[in-house]
Formats: structure tokens, C-alpha cells, sequence
């Protein structure tokens, strides 16, 4: 089957590996980001969430 031929030999090319890794690192660093972002805010407007944190961090 010369069509089963052509979808095994297929590789990808370099700028679309290149793109690929951008956009994994991108994505992934934006994620980081935000949820550290809505912790921090959520920590600092919620005393009693940051109270509750600390006493598990102090328990451990």
C-alpha cells in the first residue's frame, strides 16, 4: 500500500518541532503564572485561608 507507506514516513520538520516547544514552554509558563497570581491574591484578601494554610504548614 503505497498510501500506508506515506503516512509511516511522514517526520516532522524542524520549525515545526521548534514551534511545538514554544508553544508547550509558553503555555505551560502562563498556567504557572496565573495560579500563582489567584494564590497569592486569595492568600492575601482571605485571612482565614491563610490561616488555615499556615497552621498545615506549621503541622508538617
Amino acid at each position: 500500500d503505497n498510501e500506508n507507506e506515506d503516512l509511516t514516513t511522514k517526520h516532522l520538520h524542524y520549525s515545526e518541532v521548534l514551534s511545538n516547544v514554544f508553544l508547550f514552554m509558553v503555555a505551560g509558563f502562563e498556567s504557572t503564572a496565573t495560579a500563582l497570581a489567584f494564590s497569592t491574591y486569595v492568600l492575601a484578601t482571605e485571612p482565614d485561608v491563610q490561616k488555615k494554610l499556615q497552621q498545615e504548614i506549621d503541622e508538617n
